[in-house]
């Protein structure tokens, strides 16, 4: 009841097991018992490692290693931290944390979906800002008749037809140079709320 009434410490406490566990790699048991599920994409797709979001989440981490330092006195360190620069660590150590990868066995995922549609929503997310189809990255990977799809909804109907003759790796080719810049996404990195 006295923590529930001081915001500023309970921030602080958060933070605390926040910071220990997703910069510092800390497993001790605390009494604060957050236990962020840290998510590594890496494994779920070649090459994400090395993009856009993954180095400037990157970078993030290096700039808050860097401004605590280690563990030593965290407490201490994240006290003197302003109400902003304390939001900024929470961002971080809850963004380390999203999940939307779909489970084939994962059983009912729609809740999971409906708070990432609304996180993606009030974030206003844009994937086209750190995502474009590449022959390594979607084109390759998926049918002729999607990459045509692509082509024709994010060129033209006529564009698609024109690649529609190509053996598939010369149409990813192809697809991929047509694509370049026109921010055209798959369905699934579409946010629904932006969908007209």
């Amino acid at each position: 009841e006295v923590l529930a009434g001081k915001p500023e410490i309970a921030l602080v406490a958060l933070l605390h097991t926040l910071a220990l566990r997703v910069l510092f790699a800390g497993t001790a048991d605390l009494c604060v018992d957050i236990r962020p599920t840290i998510v590594d994409l890496r494994p779920h797709a070649e090459g994400i490692g090395e993009s856009a979001a993954a180095a400037a989440m990157a970078k993030r981490r290096e700039l808050w290693l860097e401004r605590l330092s280690s563990d030593d006195h965290l407490w201490n360190k994240l006290v003197e931290l302003s109400v902003a620069e304390k939001l900024e660590l929470v961002a971080y150590c809850t963004a380390t944390t999203v999940n939307t990868l779909t489970q084939r066995y994962g059983g009912d995922q729609t809740a999971k979906s409906a708070q990432a549609t609304i996180i993606a929503a009030a974030a206003e997310l844009d994937m086209a800002d750190w995502w474009h189809p590449t022959r390594d990255r979607y084109l390759g990977r998926v049918s002729k008749e999607k990459i045509r799809e692509a082509v024709a909804e994010g060129v033209s109907a006529q564009a698609a037809e024109n690649i529609a003759g190509l053996k598939k790796e010369a149409m990813a080719a192809r697809a991929e140079e047509l694509l370049k810049g026109k921010r055209w996404l798959p369905n699934a990195l579409r946010n629904p709320a932006s969908v007209q």
